[in-house]
């Protein structure tokens, strides 16, 4: 069983910023549109989510939580290691990925 790696430090974001970290906590890394982050987030894909998501990953970005490349509308979310990490199973993801 792996776990997936949170960090202490991002505790401290906004719930809709956390949903986006958590997608990185498996791997450190996500690759895709916006519509494929909407998918994995279980939310709709519409242009007000998508709109929104957009400004959520510049603020992590701007915050140093998060490296974000973009290759026209593909991006590619990288997570900056920060100094405490919290491990959890990544059969709890699910669960925190589409807890309201």
């Amino acid at each position: 069983m792996s776990n997936a790696k949170f960090y202490y430090e991002w505790l401290g974001v906004e719930k809709n910023q956390f949903r986006i970290l958590s997608l990185l906590a498996p791997t450190g890394e996500f690759r895709g549109n916006l519509t494929d982050i909407c998918r994995n987030l279980n939310i709709s894909p519409q242009t007000r989510t998508r709109r929104n998501l957009r400004d959520n990953i510049d603020e992590l970005a701007a915050g140093g939580y998060i490296m974000n490349e973009q290759l026209g509308r593909t991006y590619t979310l990288t997570a900056i290691p920060k100094e405490t990490v919290i491990e959890i199973p990544t059969e709890w993801l699910d669960q925190i990925i589409s807890h309201n």
